[in-house]
């Protein structure tokens, strides 16, 4: 996972990056009637981004098969950096999710830029402050 898909903000996202490599996260279901407004909302029909199957190994054992959203090669920059609060949005949900703590001080060495647009700062910080309180290293 790297943050090299240009947002449209002009600011680095997050999308996977195909390779044999492992990735941590967190799997959702979602209704197969709610997958077409996740596709609109992630961009698809831009080409902002594509489903791609994936397998899905868990912790404990076992595996499924899933679903995620990749970039595609027009909407990638290798030198894209996501913005500060962007980049501290995805720390929180790596800890609220409990990821491997290793992995979250992968994430909070990520570069990250500030925020030229501060109507959009003050939501995001309002976001972040609404989330459960969490240790963080943090930015």
């Amino acid at each position: 996972m790297r943050f090299h898909k240009i947002g449209t903000d002009g600011s680095g996202k997050c999308t996977l990056i195909p390779t044999r490599a492992m990735v941590y996260g967190v799997l959702y279901e979602f209704a197969a009637a709610d997958l077409a407004g996740l596709d609109r909302e992630e961009g698809v029909h831009l080409g902002a981004y594509a489903r791609c199957p994936v397998r899905v190994r868990f912790p404990g054992g076992g595996a499924t098969e899933a679903i995620t959203y990749i970039t595609g090669d027009r909407h990638l920059d290798a030198t894209s950096v996501p913005f500060d609060w962007y980049g501290d949005l995805v720390v929180a949900g790596a800890i609220e999710h409990g990821l491997p703590p290793a992995y979250i001080r992968e994430l909070e060495r990520t570069p990250a830029v500030p925020d030229p647009d501060a109507a959009r700062v003050n939501w995001a910080r309002k976001l972040l402050a609404s989330l459960p309180a969490t240790p963080r290293g943090g930015r």
